[in-house]
């Protein structure tokens, strides 16, 4: 049984080809890894800045209730109430 240069040329690069695929493999899968911490990183930040536009409208909300309410009780307290 002998095998030929060409023949064992042929199952060197065959070997090596087998190996750039298993590398690539292992590349891909790190670099979806990659892109999946990225991602959550992305969706952490914007729901931190929706929870702070959240809160800044509620802000709003309280101080325009507690204004509305000041005006209502200044406003009340400038009508002369006459007796009957």
């Amino acid at each position: 049984m002998s095998i030929t240069i060409s023949r064992l040329c042929s199952l060197v690069i065959q070997e090596d080809s087998m190996q750039l695929k298993r590398i690539s493999a292992k590349i891909a899968k790190e670099v979806g890894k990659f892109w999946l911490k990225i991602n959550k990183v992305i969706a952490f930040k914007q729901k931190g800045e929706a929870d702070e536009a959240r809160q800044k409208v509620n802000t709003t909300r309280f101080y325009d209730i507690f204004l509305f309410i000041t005006f209502c009780t200044l406003a009340l307290e400038a009508i002369p109430i006459s007796p009957l």
